[in-house]
């Protein structure tokens, strides 16, 4: 069979699926207008897979098709801030509840600690009913309890990042939280044993907590993009006075309903708030983004683009040298800048270039002062100096710089005159008392000249002028 050479096979095929298309769209259409239309219908889908779909069960399918595509749409990192936002709104919240709950739990009316002024009579109309306490606990003890969390929370800060690089953000800050939580559920048991109890789960709730600053800290490192880091950063940081604010009137509005006992709300009702907020966090957050499997491409590369890789220190080029010399220099720059003739703010710039550039080299070539005077400079200066003794570092400066190509520091040439053996001094000349002091002296002597002994008696009289 021949070909014939006008023959267009795009355009047949073109031809062939708009005829299957129009096809498809008359067979629905009659399909909606018939009332025997069945229940179960057999559906073939593009690769050819043939299956059973219901009626009734479609808008379902759909459904969750549509609400899986609604959260895969929500950007990965705009997740971790509203976790993390809401993780440091329940942080602080478990952390100040203590502070409110405290005062439903003691009973004020049996605290035999004496005040510090004498009450006196009161002139209000309003009586409030107020709930005593189930302890006697008096100032002393209630400061050792609230300041116990924070003997817990200053240990873990620096060791929290260690163990962040270590073990990952995720898994820390969301421990930390939830460890947090439990403790905080456990408080009610713990102040019913005995006061010590408690001291010692408000320093392990600190314990638990010093780790989520730390952590988060990692977090954001791995997951903001550059131009985004401060305002993302920034939303999730606010958690924290956020959860406070929040906290307090509902912690008040807590103790003094009957809910779960009263006091005991306060806490059972945010730790249990910090284990659901951890399930949520283990589900959708994970610890970089190249991890992340429902993460869009675009957001990857927006997120990856400006990052800094970790690159290796290159080793510094004057430690070796100081190695050699009876390693007395180590790590001090003092004792580089002693062994090296220089001075030691010239270590720090020297060093803080190696770090950052990785070269000590300077671009520009040919830049700077001379720091040493030649021979023939030298008989010249000596010379000026012998002729104009009264002459300072800054003229003997200027004198010479005024010459064909020459330019020297003023310290260059102070250096040089104590090569010389001459001591540079600049003259200065100290006047008198001016007329001015003078007048004010007068006054002065005016206004105290009618004192008696025992106000003179209030000064401090030295013989140095």
């Amino acid at each position: 069979m021949e070909i014939h050479p006008d023959f267009d096979a795009g355009e047949v095929a073109r031809s062939v699926a708009l005829a299957v298309t129009n096809l498809h769209n008359r067979s629905v259409s009659s399909d909606s207008g018939n009332d025997d239309t069945p229940l179960i219908r057999k559906r073939t889908d593009m690769s050819g897979n043939s299956e059973f779909d219901t009626g009734d069960k479609s808008g379902l399918v759909s459904s969750k098709k549509s609400w899986k595509r609604y959260l895969s749409s929500i950007p990965a990192r705009y997740v971790l801030t509203i976790l993390g936002f809401l993780g440091f709104c329940n942080v602080y919240a478990l952390r100040v509840n203590l502070s409110v709950a405290l005062v439903a739990m003691v009973n004020q009316t049996n605290n035999k600690s004496a005040p510090e002024e004498c009450s006196g009579p009161s002139h209000s109309n309003t009586s409030d009913t107020l709930k005593n306490g189930e302890f006697d606990w008096d100032a002393n003890v209630q400061s050792d309890i609230l300041g116990a969390f924070f003997y817990g929370y200053i240990f873990t800060q620096v060791p929290g990042g260690r163990m962040a690089e270590i073990f990952g953000g995720k898994w820390l800050f969301g421990l930390g939280v939830l460890c947090t939580s439990i403790l905080t559920l456990l408080t009610p048991l713990a102040a019913r044993w005995s006061v010590t109890a408690l001291i010692v789960l408000r320093v392990l709730e600190g314990f638990g907590e010093g780790v989520t600053f730390p952590a988060m800290h990692s977090m954001l490192g791995s997951w903001l993009p550059k131009y985004e880091r401060s305002m993302l950063s920034t939303i999730i940081y606010s958690g924290a006075q956020i959860g406070t604010v929040i906290s307090l009137p509902i912690s008040g509005l807590l103790c003094y309903s009957d809910f779960l006992g009263g006091w005991p709300s306060v806490f059972y009702v945010f730790g249990t708030l910090g284990c659901i907020w951890f399930i949520f966090w283990v589900i959708f957050i994970y610890e970089t983004p190249e991890k992340h499997p429902r993460i869009s491409q675009a957001e990857l590369i927006l997120i990856q683009t400006g990052k800094v890789e970790n690159k290796e220190v290159p080793p510094i080029p004057w430690k070796k040298r100081a190695d050699r010399n009876g390693r007395r220099l180590r790590t001090s720059i003092t004792e580089t800048a002693r062994l090296v003739c220089c001075s030691r703010s010239a270590i720090v710039s020297i060093h803080a270039k190696w770090i950052n550039d990785g070269d000590t080299s300077s671009r520009c070539q040919g830049v700077g002062r001379p720091h040493v005077i030649k021979e023939k400079g030298h008989r010249r200066l000596s010379r000026w100096v012998k002729h104009n003794w009264r002459q300072t570092v800054v003229q003997l400066t200027a004198q010479y710089n005024a010459g064909p190509n020459a330019s020297v520091s003023e310290h260059t040439v102070q250096q040089m005159l104590l090569d010389m053996g001459l001591c540079s001094r600049r003259p200065t000349c100290v006047p008198l008392l001016t007329k001015l002091h003078r007048q004010l002296r007068l006054q002065w002597a005016r206004e105290h000249r009618d004192w008696t002994m025992d106000e003179w008696k209030k000064f401090v009289w030295s013989d140095e002028s």
